[in-house]
């Protein structure tokens, strides 16, 4: 099934498995190069299909495991060097029953590693998102749903709730927010009352 992109029972089910066992970096990253190894040729057909010459994916010289919980992936490509990057991936993305995310989050950066030096989440990017979104049956997004990433009230230092409507977000930093919750709004009800939780 490589060859279309579209994952089988089989080998997402050996993705779970690998999910499963990935408690250390080291079988985190054969876990990235696995989702790597399966959509690198499709992804590079489908791509190339669309662009007016053959789109071939830059080699991940480095995959880093962070432990950032801001940030679920990135790419970074230097000026020049056209044929390599480098990938890292947050460490909470890995956690059982998280195979779907965590290969939607894989493909995002692999579409970077695609794209030109720059290009970042332009024109070109969505419009290749959505030709691979509906040919693969991913769901690469610009920005991933909240729990993509295992939310540990212990990885953050304060939480703010709106007393209105309920909606939480976790800070690792004491921002204009936490410091100062009556100047701001809630995204989701416009109002202004928030509790501030001090976690750690």
């Amino acid at each position: 099934m490589a060859d279309t992109g579209v994952i089988s029972e089989e080998q997402k089910s050996l993705w779970e498995q690998m999910l499963k066992t990935a408690d250390g970096d080291y079988r985190r990253r054969r876990l990235v190069l696995s989702v790597i190894e399966f959509y690198q040729r499709p992804m590079e057909e489908l791509l190339s299909g669309y662009a007016e010459k053959r789109i071939s994916m830059r080699r991940p010289e480095r995959i880093h495991i962070s432990s950032g919980v801001r940030v679920y992936g990135t790419c970074r490509m230097e000026r020049g060097k056209n044929d390599v990057c480098s990938m890292t991936f947050s460490r909470h993305l890995f956690f059982d029953g998280n195979v779907e995310r965590l290969r939607n989050v894989v493909c995002h950066e692999m579409l970077h590693a695609c794209l030109p030096y720059r290009e970042g989440h332009g024109q070109k990017f969505h419009f290749f998102m959505e030709k691979l979104n509906e040919a693969f049956h991913i769901n690469i997004a610009v920005h991933s749903p909240e729990d993509a990433i295992r939310q540990s009230e212990s990885l953050y230092k304060y939480k703010v709730v709106c007393k209105s409507c309920g909606n939480t977000s976790y800070y690792l930093r004491a921002g204009a927010l936490v410091k100062h919750p009556e100047r701001f709004r809630c995204v989701k009800c416009r109002e202004s009352r928030f509790e501030v939780e001090q976690l750690r």
